[in-house]
């Protein structure tokens, strides 16, 4: 029997790429699933395919993420965030307000969720957060990607917040920080 049949498994992201593919193994696991994304079609696709409960979900939308979190029908075992990347684009040419979006979904987004978790996942459970390669790239002066991202820089390092993840008395859910590729 696996380990993730009968939970409930929130994938934020959860309609493309590495999210849809996570949906995808966990519904092949027998967990129940809800699933997040900003694109309808995309969103019923996944739901027609994997039976899932899903949701139309902008992470720059606090008060839109704070319902989404409140109006769950139950604490839930794991939570996984995924999804979105950097504004790529030389500096002189980008648009602020994109960048400005890329880093308030990635940034405050990820610690918008990390706050909601604390209450709405079951002790024991996990909250995993998955970001790209964008970040590791060495690009230089001349390199592939210089003068052309823009990516937030990662507030969920492991050591300062699963320090800061425990200050509430009482069971936490584990975090995870990870980065595919």
């Amino acid at each position: 029997m696996s380990t993730l049949a009968g939970t409930t498994v929130v994938i934020i992201g959860g309609t493309s790429g590495i999210g849809l593919e996570a949906a995808r193994q966990a519904h092949a696991a027998d967990a129940k699933l809800i699933l997040t994304g900003r694109d309808r079609g995309r969103l019923d696709a996944a739901r027609d395919e994997l039976g899932a409960s899903t949701t139309m979900l902008d992470l720059a939308d606090p008060v839109g993420l704070h319902r989404f979190f409140t109006e769950l029908p139950a604490p839930v075992d794991h939570v996984l965030v995924t999804g979105g990347g950097p504004v790529y684009a030389p500096i002189v040419e980008m648009d602020l307000d994109q960048a400005r979006r890329v880093l308030d979904e990635h940034l405050l987004g990820s610690l918008r969720i990390a706050r909601e978790c604390a209450t709405r996942v079951r002790p024991g459970g996990s909250l995993t957060f998955l970001t790209g390669t964008h970040a590791r790239r060495a690009c230089g002066r001349s390199g592939p990607c210089a003068g052309r991202t823009v990516h937030p820089p990662s507030p969920l390092r492991r050591d300062s917040t699963s320090r800061r993840c425990g200050t509430r008395p009482g069971p936490q859910p584990a975090g995870t920080f990870g980065c595919p590729g």
